[in-house]
């Protein structure tokens, strides 16, 4: 099993613009189960501006991957993720954001990329972002490869970081304020070689 690519991490910016919340928390949780994965997200943003916001979440996918369950946890509510016809989809979610409700809404583009709009997200408010999904692993030279995207967007305003108050945007600030844990849970039903990772020091335990 390996790894690696330079597909940008899931991102949240405010409708409209280019301006991207600060991502302060990644959590991956995954289960691999021969060729297949499903894997659970949970990314954690802030609404570090003076206005409430509508924000869209986009988080690229592979074209094997899937998504089956998403939710926003926004201060006390949790806003879900209901699976209907897209039109009808739309017009729920622009009479709730009318009405001042938080609501969300998943799209996917012909890239594989889903984006999840969500609104009325006040000044100050953590937004945690929680998703699954299913992909089926590609395989190549004689082994199954589980890619999860960890490059955050150059766009991301770091002014605010969880541990420093400098304003730097630097790669390394970012590096600080997205901290990510990635656990991967190997089934494989058969004997395998032990993981590896091409990129990243990982650590192994068997059960």
């Amino acid at each position: 099993m390996g790894g690696g690519n330079k597909t940008s991490s899931g991102g949240m910016k405010v409708s409209g613009s280019q301006r991207y919340l600060p991502l302060y928390h990644t959590n991956v949780d995954a289960i691999v189960t021969g060729p297949l994965a499903e894997v659970g997200v949970v990314q954690v943003f802030k609404n570090n501006t003076a206005d409430t916001i509508e924000a869209v979440y986009s988080f690229p996918l592979s074209q094997n991957g899937a998504v089956f369950s998403f939710e926003f946890h926004i201060d006390k509510r949790i806003v879900k993720g209901v699976i209907k016809e897209k039109e009808e989809a739309k017009a729920d979610y622009e009479k709730a954001k009318a009405q001042g409700k938080v609501a969300s809404l998943l799209e996917q583009d012909k890239e594989n990329l889903f984006t999840m709009s969500v609104a009325n997200i006040k000044p100050g408010e953590m937004i945690e972002v929680h998703m699954r999904y299913q992909e089926k692993l590609p395989y190549d030279d004689g082994e199954f490869r589980f890619v999860f995207p960890m490059v955050a967007p150059d766009a991301y305003d770091n002014s605010e970081t969880p541990s420093s108050s400098s304003s730097s945007s630097s790669s390394s600030d970012s590096r600080k304020l997205n901290d990510v844990s990635i656990n991967v849970n190997v089934k494989p039903g058969v004997a395998i070689h032990p993981p590896r990772s091409l990129v990243h020091g990982v650590t192994i335990t068997n059960k």
